[in-house]
């Protein structure tokens, strides 16, 4: 038995060794995007926040940068906008005209793709944002995909309907997108060209001083969108109340101070279109967060 013992030990020190497999590296992803119907529906246990233009309290507004940032800082709804270039592109980019954004005197829809995208649309907010250039939607899809909701405001500009049906397709994006507009025409197109793509109707204000008629929310009900979107300013709690009891989410923009946060906050709104994001959180949670 003592040999034997002597034996198995003897071979046990002049066995080769046998690497030990580490352990497969942990992987770890960002969420998954909740479902748009999810995001634009009533939220009764606090507001979504909407990253304006990407977030237009950090960097320049609309560029690829800003959504960016709104993605590294954990935004899961962005908000952009779009015209139409002269040659059938569409451009985000908030105003009709380019000097606002880049010091260049010019209109978008009379401008070409190639003139439009030579401009630097990122100088007039900060020096280290210079050189940003206007995208072009399909750029910025690719940049949101899997990443973001994207909810594209449709301008003007002849096509496009068309042109964000296009890209968007292109990209099977349809689950991540909704759309915006104040026009009811835009919205219909692309209710007929993307069925099932969530649709938002931006109110437009009459009068003096400007208010919402009792025909806002009948209105949005009778176009078959999903939500309906007001000025922080002028909505009262009981276009909030006629909304929902008409099953339709109520967005509200641009809030951008902690006090209006809060008021909005009360009326029970279900999101909160914003500037500064990150802060907008905190303040929908009645937390001190300084504005930007």
């Amino acid at each position: 038995m003592i040999s034997l013992l002597l034996f198995l030990a003897c071979a046990a020190r002049h066995a080769p060794e046998v690497a030990v497999p580490a352990p497969p590296p942990v992987v770890t992803e960002a969420p998954a995007l909740p479902p748009v119907p999810s995001v634009i529906s009533r939220h009764p246990e606090g507001a979504v926040v909407v990253a304006h233009r990407g977030g237009a309290a950090h960097a320049p507004e609309n560029t690829l940068v800003a959504y960016k940032q709104a993605i590294a800082a954990g935004a899961r709804l962005a908000e952009t906008d779009i015209h139409m270039s002269a040659d059938g592109v569409p451009v985000v980019i908030h105003d009709p005209t380019t000097e606002r954004t880049t010091g260049v005197k010019g209109a978008v829809a009379e401008m070409t793709w190639a003139e439009l995208s030579k401009l630097d649309a990122g100088a007039w907010f900060g020096a280290q944002f210079a050189g940003e250039r206007l995208p072009q939607l399909g750029e910025l899809l690719d940049v949101t995909h899997g990443k973001l909701t994207l909810c594209i405001e449709i301008k003007q500009g002849a096509g496009v309907v068309e042109a964000v049906t296009r890209e968007v397709d292109a990209r099977g994006m349809r689950g991540e997108v909704v759309v915006f507009s104040f026009d009811a025409e835009a919205l219909r197109g692309i209710r007929a060209s993307m069925p099932g793509v969530a649709t938002l109707l931006l109110s437009s204000s009459s009068g003096s001083p400007p208010r919402y008629g009792p025909e806002t929310v009948a209105r949005a009900v009778e176009l078959g969108v999903e939500a309906i979107g007001f000025s922080y300013r002028l909505v009262t709690p009981e276009l909030v109340v006629a909304a929902h009891e008409a099953g339709l989410a109520v967005f509200v923009w641009t809030v951008n101070k902690p006090a209006d946060a809060a008021a909005v906050r009360a009326l029970g709104v279900d999101g909160v279109i914003t500037d500064a994001p990150a802060e907008a959180v905190g303040w929908l949670r009645g937390e001190a967060v300084a504005p930007p």
